[in-house]
């Protein structure tokens, strides 16, 4: 799905000299480029005609991107940007991943299907390779450990979370979450 946007993408991300270099040159920052890898052009030929022909119009996948975007970008935020961690050393990188982010709403399902499953981020950053919907599970072990080990586990209503992440928005400053 993201392959309509990768091009403009990648010539935002690298700059125009970054795209002479990978046309021209055929590499980028001294490393080369193979374009055959994984079929790229072929690809993104085929996905430009079959769409083209047959697909939704281009207005209708900036529509489900913009509306995609609108819902991800605060519940993905809400998990780090209302935190501000100590910038000290962490004991290990679990309680690392368990500091710089919060759970919000866990247990609302409206909330779970709205955020799309963003609402248990610290069970997400301790075990990425697992599903999130084995989270809610996951979240009360973590819990357990936090409280067993004196590891401040962030969990906060839906409202209270929006709410500190637009309190940092608008003033730059935290907004205690206790």
């Amino acid at each position: 799905m993201a392959l309509p946007g990768l091009s403009v993408g990648v010539m935002f991300e690298i700059g125009l000299k970054g795209m002479v270099e990978l046309t021209v040159l055929r590499s980028v920052g001294g490393h080369p480029v193979d374009w055959r890898l994984g079929g790229v052009l072929i690809e993104s030929l085929v996905w430009f005609l079959v769409h083209y022909n047959f697909g939704p119009s281009c207005l209708c996948y900036l529509c489900m991107y913009a509306v995609a975007g609108t819902i991800f970008v605060p519940c993905s935020q809400v998990a780090h940007a209302i935190l501000y961690p100590d910038s000290q050393q962490h004991k290990s990188w679990a309680r690392m991943q368990i500091a710089e982010s919060a759970d919000f709403a866990t247990d609302s399902e409206l909330w779970f299907h709205l955020a799309f499953g963003l609402t248990t981020q610290i069970e997400h950053h301790l075990f990425p390779g697992i599903g999130h919907h084995c989270y809610d599970k996951i979240r009360h072990i973590v819990k357990r450990a936090c409280k067993k080990h004196g590891v401040t586990h962030i969990d906060i209503s839906a409202g209270k979370a929006f709410g500190a992440l637009w309190y940092r928005w608008i003033s730059g400053q935290p907004m205690p979450l206790a």
